[in-house]
């Protein structure tokens, strides 16, 4: 059975050419096997298959419970021929008073009748059919759409894991250095507050731009600079080419935080990082290269800590095969890590979604940089 809203065969332009292309199909079949005219079979079956429509649906409409059960298929169809064969007489100026010109088509009443059934179980068949493959489609962007929240959520808790200590050590600093340093204890702050500021618009949106990544690893790498002094070095470099273009947050800041924690707080000499935003050959790099331990002293450099885990599930999730993260040891000291993204999958990010960190500002907070 078919609810009325699973009756959809009945409309819509397409169902409407089906239905006359299979009337001048049946016609011209029927001129090859008989001495009819064209013409006359042409309005024959016209005839016969849009009164078959038409009954039913009314019968549909009147049946109860609006539905198109076996018992409406069962009378609509042999009705709707019965109606079609009396139209085409009509059309055709066969009805006359002498003679009575249903006695002479019988043989027609039931061929028309089978075939009007075989073509109503197609068209209910083909419903069906279109209707279990939307359901699959809709079930499978809504797995989708599950497995991207999840790794959303899995990311923002790691991030609730990490804010807390790193948020700890910042203040700590700050407070020891008040009195001694205010001026460094100032810019620290002021890092600071640049850094909470941009995490709060990183957990509101799915993307942002590269600019505002650079702003936050900046504002991130200030802090940690002035906690360990002459032990850390660190540039950002941004290609003037890629610096509008949207980039998903919590992609790049787990691989820097990964170099300083495996890589240069483990160095009694400390060392240096690089971050470069690049786009090349329409896809765009963004490398982090350190000058630490190096893949051999730490196994979360070496691509198994479950923060650069989150990050190949959730570029999976956004970009499919599209975007891919490198961990390799460098030639000399330390390591250096790429996410790798087409340009063309990083258009498709929903660009209503973005917000630049000042926007963002104008309307929250009211904090001034």
């Amino acid at each position: 059975m078919l609810a009325p809203k699973e009756i959809g065969f009945m409309q819509g332009r397409y169902f409407w050419v089906q239905l006359i292309l299979i009337n001048m199909l049946i016609a011209a079949m029927l001129t090859l096997v008989s001495k009819d005219r064209l013409l006359s079979n042409l309005i024959f079956s016209n005839c016969i298959g849009f009164s078959i429509v038409f009954m039913l649906m009314l019968c549909t409409r009147f049946s109860g419970n609006g539905r198109l059960t076996l018992g409406v298929i069962l009378f609509g169809v042999p009705s709707g021929v019965a109606m079609g064969i009396a139209l085409g007489l009509l059309a055709l100026g066969q009805i006359t008073s002498a003679g009575n010109p249903f006695n002479e088509n019988v043989d027609a009443f039931i061929y028309s009748t089978i075939i009007g059934a075989i073509a109503t179980s197609y068209f209910i068949m083909r419903e069906k059919r279109l209707h279990a493959n939307a359901a699959l489609a809709a079930a499978k962007l809504l797995a989708t759409d599950r497995e991207r929240q999840l790794t959303t959520i899995q990311l923002q808790l790691l991030q609730a894991q990490i804010e807390p200590h790193f948020l700890f050590n910042t203040l700590s600093s700050i407070v020891s250095l008040v009195d001694v340093d205010s001026a460094t204890a100032k810019k620290m702050l002021e890092s600071l507050t640049t850094y909470l500021r941009s995490t709060l618009v990183r957990t509101r949106s799915k993307a942002f731009k590269v600019a505002d990544e650079a702003e936050v690893l900046n504002a991130y790498l200030s802090i940690q600079s002035i906690r360990m002094g002459k032990r850390l070095c660190y540039s950002i470099t941004v290609d003037e080419s890629c610096m509008q273009l949207p980039l998903p947050p919590f992609l790049i800041q787990p691989l820097v935080e990964n170099s300083i924690k495996h890589g240069i707080e483990p160095s009694i000499n400390g060392g240096s990082i690089q971050i470069s935003f690049a786009l090349r050959n329409a896809t765009l790099y963004c490398e982090v290269v350190d000058t630490g331990g190096g893949i051999t002293k730490s196994s979360g450099t070496a691509g198994m800590g479950m923060g650069l885990d989150n990050i190949r599930e959730r570029l999976h999730s956004l970009f499919n095969n599209e975007a891919t993260l490198t961990i390799t040891q460098n030639d000399g000291e330390g390591v250096t890590a790429v996410v790798a993204i087409t340009y063309h999958s990083l258009t498709q990010v929903d660009a209503s979604e973005e917000l630049t960190i000042n926007d963002e500002l104008s309307t929250s907070t009211g904090l001034q940089k």
